[in-house]
């Protein structure tokens, strides 16, 4: 190969290997390969100084989480789509997306039923039997299939389950090229894989495409994938943050991400009564207080909350949580009581040490 040239158009791909070394790729991005850079609405902002600021925060509560997964990076995207245009080389363009490339993990949407409530935000492959129902769903964003080898969910109580580890086969690879880092672990992906090999859909609750969200923000030119909940599971975790991670196939334009895989989509979820935290203080009874006061990381913000009874906590402890009747139950009793991804509140600024919160209240209870 010494001193070939090789002339590589749109949707073509080559791969140059020896006997020892691992070679290299090559490829021109096509239309489909660009899908997962376009932008849906993300729960880290990059818009002003103020988003930048939420961004770190947001980060900084998810450390623990990107930690376990062997520091995990998000999806390094564009400011602009315009912005593919801007840059006259590949080597430009690693530039742009190493320093001026926000991070950007697309958000996730979901539902939960309250009791006697159907659906606000149906699809037709609702397909739950009527001995074990459909409750909800987790919706993420997806482009064409076959971009990504593999899209897969992890959730935080996943990483925090006794029995949590990554396997060599699933260890997070170091990327930052313009193409995905070559690896010999195909098939291999930490969490629960929806999407194979591309295309092959995994299981009776996961449906693609998925029905859009009307009078809701498009995220064209995505489709919806879905992860119906049923009445007999036992995840996700109200409270938990739940993601979706992407494994690139090789000979896909890979866009200098950090880690291979990335994460891509993600959310908080949580119910209409309740949520769940880590503890990260006990203190001790003071004043007219009876029992110890909690300082508890709600989502990525300190909470500071008492407990219903005695029950004893300690830093480090997953605890339930009981949010109390939303407002919006009753602000407006003609729309739905089921909660959903808009109705996510932080309360970062309702409480401290010396005035828990009033409303939110930790109960020993076990969600399954």
């Amino acid at each position: 190969m010494e001193q070939t040239i090789i002339s590589v158009g749109p949707g073509d791909f080559v791969r140059v290997e020896g006997e020892i070394d691992p070679g290299i790729s090559l490829a021109l991005p096509i239309a489909y390969d660009v899908w997962y850079l376009l932008h849906t609405d993300s729960i880290l902002p990059f818009e002003t100084y103020e988003d930048d600021q939420r961004t770190l925060a947001i980060l900084a509560g998810l450390d623990t989480f990107l930690t376990a997964l062997q520091n995990i990076k998000p999806l390094r995207t564009l400011r602009s789509y315009d912005d593919l245009g801007t840059e006259s080389d590949w080597r430009s363009m690693e530039s742009y997306f190493v320093n001026n490339g926000p991070y950007m993990i697309k958000e996730m949407r979901f539902e939960t039923i309250l009791n006697g409530e159907s659906l606000q935000y149906d699809s037709d492959g609702n397909s739950g039997s009527e001995d074990n129902l459909s409750i909800g769903y987790l919706s993420f964003p997806v482009g064409h299939l076959g971009v990504m080898e593999i899209l897969s969910l992890i959730s935080e109580s996943m990483t925090e389950a006794d029995d949590f580890e990554i396997s060599d086969q699933e260890a997070i690879v170091e990327g930052g090229e313009m193409m995905p880092p070559v690896h010999n672990n195909r098939d291999y992906c930490i969490g629960t894989h929806i999407i194979k090999k591309g295309y092959l859909v995994q299981g009776d609750n996961i449906e693609y495409p998925a029905s859009d969200f009307e009078g809701q923000e498009s995220v064209a030119l995505h489709n919806w994938l879905r992860h119906w909940v049923r009445e007999d599971d036992t995840w996700p975790v109200p409270g938990e943050f739940v993601s979706l991670v992407a494994k690139s196939n090789l000979y896909h334009v890979w866009w200098f991400q950090e880690t291979y895989p990335f994460l891509y989509s993600g959310n908080f979820f949580e119910t209409a009564c309740y949520t769940s935290g880590i503890v990260l203080e006990v203190i001790a009874p003071f004043g007219d207080e009876v029992s110890n006061i909690y300082k508890v990381k709600v989502k990525c913000f300190d909470l500071y909350l008492r407990p219903t009874d005695f029950y004893e906590y300690e830093v480090g402890d997953r605890v339930a949580i009981i949010k109390g009747i939303p407002d919006y139950m009753l602000s407006d009793t003609t729309q739905s009581f089921n909660f959903d991804w808009t109705r996510l509140e932080d309360r970062d600024d309702e409480s401290t040490s010396i005035t828990p919160d009033p409303a939110w209240v930790i109960t020993p209870i076990s969600f399954y």
